[in-house]
């Protein structure tokens, strides 16, 4: 058995409060509770900011898939990830939230694992999903978007091109099973299409945006190809007036 020392190791929150020293104003971090400890998760360059082991724990289980689905990709964080696991429900224009990832930091912040099972219904695509897999798909979800933004950050990308990003990562991180279970009403999706990542479509029904990245990103001439593409300026997504 696996001493928890071995799989977290707890550092000081004071050690790291110079990080947080510039954020994006529209989106402020949430205030850093005195019982929060900082956890660095093994082999990945993600910490986990929460009240305890087992949360902390959670997260960095979670960390591996896009950090592993992006390296495959060519791509990895610049910086070390520091995610913050609230009990404070946050909202973004007046939706409810999972998590979010702080624009223009390497911050992220996500609600806790006891909450997200008793405040939000387990769906995603309208099909229900264990709430556990669900949880662990936003994080999923969030640290793809500090990855693709560590590198992005010299283009000036519209909003749907990181949504896309972070929802093939979603998608991908869920089990054979769920989504299959997910994607079984969703209709084949030609390969060079763009026109359906529209701005309206990521607001409107965010999922059926998430679900055809995946359709798209999975068709034999996309994949890491079409995201290296993107990052290449050769491939654009519709502006945000469309």
């Amino acid at each position: 058995m696996i001493g928890r020392i071995g799989l977290l190791v707890f550092i000081s929150v004071m050690s790291v409060s110079s990080a947080h020293s510039q954020r994006d104003q529209l989106m402020p971090p949430p205030p850093v509770s005195a019982a929060d400890r900082l956890w660095h998760c093994p082999d990945v360059t993600v910490r986990v900011r929460a009240i305890s082991y087992d949360a902390a724990k959670r997260v960095c289980a979670a960390a591996k898939a896009p950090l592993r689905i992006l390296g495959e990709c060519g791509l990895s964080p610049k910086n070390v990830i520091t995610v913050h696991v609230t009990d404070t429900v946050f909202t973004r224009f007046g939706v409810k939230k999972r998590g979010e990832f702080l624009v223009g930091t390497s911050l992220i912040r996500v609600i806790s694992y006891d909450l997200h099972q008793r405040i939000l219904p387990s769906r995603f695509h309208n099909i229900d999903v264990p709430a556990a897999a669900l949880y662990s798909s936003v994080v999923a979800h969030e640290i793809a978007h500090a990855i693709f933004s560590d590198n992005s950050g010299h283009l000036d990308l519209p909003n749907t091109a990181h949504e896309y990003t972070a929802y093939v990562v979603q998608m991908k991180s869920f089990s054979a099973g769920t989504r299959a279970r997910i994607l079984a009403r969703d209709a084949p999706i030609y390969k060079s299409n763009l026109f359906m990542f529209s701005h309206f479509l990521m607001l409107a029904d965010p999922d059926r945006f998430g679900v055809n990245a995946y359709i798209h990103f999975e068709h034999p001439e996309n994949g890491c190809a079409f995201i290296a593409k993107v990052l290449r300026s050769i491939v654009h997504f519709p502006p945000p007036s469309d």
